[in-house]
């Protein structure tokens, strides 16, 4: 009869506590920053390999980017867009991109540097030169509003069947993160193209749109 008592109040308890607007605390899960700068590199990356794709899902679906996604491209002039003007871009040009890829044997690479452009301590990564690594810098990193920032410099290389590949562009990217429930979400990019943003800017002028995110200019180059 104790046990039966003792059980009534606790129940008892709980349902005066949710009925007075009071919710039970539960225990914050530990934070274990390995594992979670692995899941930030990640979601970045996947992003980067939408972007090469044309993966419209990759680059800008709901499961990547964050409810109030922003997007900042500067290359002379500065543009902003939200997620919808930005899936609505891309989605105008994925059949034409979807083409280039297949018949004209079309290649993006967004080759991601470390912060010093002169230098990089990730193996594998050459600054100013073409490379499959990619040396993303976490810059700020927030338990409490478990909030990421990282950066890196990048560069773009195209090519395709019969043309030779070029470096296109090169610049810096911003970008923030939020952990949900759903894992790591892109909430903010910044890109910024030129010369003033890469130190080795060769063959990079900034010349390009600020369609989509920017990238990608050998199709108008080629007249496709």
């Amino acid at each position: 009869m104790k046990v039966r008592h003792i059980i009534v109040l606790l129940a008892l308890a709980t349902a005066t506590a949710v009925l007075a607007g009071c919710t039970p605390v539960l225990p914050v899960p530990p934070w274990e920053e390995a594992h979670e700068m692995a899941r930030i590199t990640k979601a970045v990356n996947d992003w980067a390999r939408g972007v090469e794709d044309y993966d419209v899902e990759a680059m800008a679906g709901n499961r990547v980017l964050a409810a109030g996604f922003k997007l900042m491209i500067t290359e002379r002039l500065t543009r902003t867009k939200n997620a919808e003007t930005l899936r609505t871009e891309l989605q105008r040009d994925e059949v034409a991109q979807g083409y280039f890829r297949t018949e004209k044997g079309y290649v993006l690479r967004l080759d991601i540097d470390g912060p010093d452009a002169g230098s990089s301590a990730v193996a594998g990564d050459i600054a100013g030169e073409y490379d499959d690594v990619n040396a993303w810098s976490v810059v700020a990193l927030d338990k409490v509003k478990v909030t990421a920032r990282i950066a890196g410099k990048f560069e773009v290389y195209e090519q395709a069947t019969g043309v030779p590949r070029w470096r296109s562009d090169s610049g810096e990217i911003l970008i923030d993160l939020v952990k949900t429930s759903a894992g790591w979400k892109l909430t903010n990019i910044t890109i910024k193209f030129g010369a003033g943003f890469y130190a080795d800017s060769a063959g990079a002028a900034s010349v390009g749109s600020l369609e989509c995110f920017g990238f990608g200019r050998l199709p108008i180059r080629e007249g496709w």
